[in-house]
């Protein structure tokens, strides 16, 4: 069986930290329950935790970026 894998870029894990789009948030807590992969680039999670620690950053970022990945 083939499973459909999301990959997530910077801008778009951005988005959905930033804006909490309920109808995002469905549509991967259906493709997590289908055991459906949800996957980001180490490249994308470097740039989110770079952005979790910068000084304009509210504290809860890190923690929804740690929650994400």
């Amino acid at each position: 069986m083939n499973r459909a894998v999301y990959m997530l870029d910077t801008n778009i894990c951005s988005f959905i930290m930033r804006e909490r789009p309920q109808s995002v948030l469905v549509r991967l807590e259906q493709a997590v329950g289908k055991r459906q992969r949800i996957v980001v680039f180490a490249i994308t999670y470097s740039e989110l935790r770079f952005g979790a620690i910068s000084p304009k950053a509210s504290p809860k970022v890190a923690t929804i970026v740690d929650a994400c990945v």
